[in-house]
């Protein structure tokens, strides 16, 4: 609660008459003179609070929604739910900030987060939209799944690279949607997939999906894409699977000779989730090549189901008490 007209800082007359009334907890400005008192810090505290997850929140899968600004994600929203929920102009950057909408489908619950446009930052006009831009990418790390939406009438920017590099960089679950199909033919959809196999070699195994957020076409097919990306990054493979797993990886492709000393993997575990985490203990961590542990991720992912979505290895040396 603010106590507007506080002009003067040394007269507590006005402060102390809101005491008589029995409330408290309030804090005196003044519009008039720009003084704010604590105003600002009591706002930046109730917005980070704002960021933490409600209790109910937890059996929500999480779905932001992201992309260069003007590429449909407020129609996208719009078509998933069924009614006007977002904003959906031409202009582009009218949606300034998040926005969270529960759903349920087919037993499942959804929260989906309709975030701003981002651009690079040398075309951010104003501190508003910096700020918006901030919050989406903050989103990223709240999410689930992150569905990158791309322009099927553009070709794929630098912007779009970079996008994906922040999702790749929180490690998580993503589907790459090209919108608007219906402004193209045939042959302008095939060229879409080329540039997105061209561009996005670093995220090769991203699905990618051709929707239509105005005539609603292939977005119902979100939903099972969706679930198929959560159910992966949420997924605990037992130990005893995984060392099976891991053996017969190592079986198909020994690990290189280090300082005239094979390097052995004794056991794996998993150690977390969303992304999928796993440490393997070995007798040299610090000397496996960066080369074989890609090839342990793309292994580990097929042997385990988890194809389309990152996962993270991380090498660990034998304890005494493993021995």
């Amino acid at each position: 609660m603010r106590a507007n007209k506080v002009d003067d800082p040394n007269s507590d007359t006005g402060m102390a008459q809101l005491y008589e009334l029995g409330l408290e907890g309030f804090i005196g400005i003044s519009a008039k003179n720009r003084r704010l008192g604590g105003l600002l810090d009591e706002i930046k505290v109730r917005i980070d609070r704002t960021d933490e997850l409600l209790p109910d929140e937890r059996d929500y899968i999480r779905v932001s929604i992201l992309g260069r600004p003007n590429v449909g994600k407020s129609a996208l929203l719009n078509r998933i739910i069924g009614r006007e929920r977002s904003i959906v102009s031409p202009i582009a950057g009218t949606t300034r900030d998040y926005v969270d909408t529960s759903y349920e489908h087919g037993g499942r619950k959804y929260l989906f987060i309709d975030t701003a446009g981002i651009r690079r930052n040398s075309r951010i006009d104003t501190k508003l939209e910096k700020v918006s831009v901030m919050r989406s990418i903050h989103n990223v790390g709240r999410s689930h799944v992150c569905l990158c939406l791309m322009d099927a009438t553009e070709p794929v920017t630098d912007q779009d690279r970079h996008l994906m590099g922040i999702i790749q960089e929180h490690a998580k679950a993503c589907a790459i949607v090209i919108n608007k199909t219906d402004l193209t033919d045939e042959a302008g959809r095939n060229t879409v997939r080329d540039r997105i196999d061209l561009f996005m070699r670093f995220a090769a195994d991203t699905p990618v999906i051709l929707v239509s957020a105005l005539t609603g076409k292939n977005v119902p097919r979100l939903f099972p894409l969706i679930n198929g990306l959560f159910d992966k990054t949420s997924k605990e493979v037992p130990t005893p699977v995984l060392n099976r797993h891991l053996a017969h990886i190592v079986e198909k492709h020994q690990p290189p000779v280090s300082k005239n000393r094979r390097i052995k993997f004794y056991y794996i575990t998993q150690t977390g989730t969303v992304p999928p985490r796993f440490r393997i203990v070995t007798n040299r961590p610090e000397d496996i090549p960066e080369s074989y542990s890609r090839y342990l991720i793309k292994a580990l992912k097929t042997e385990c189901g988890l194809e389309g979505i990152p996962v993270k290895i991380k090498f660990a040396s034998r304890r005494k008490d493993d021995e």
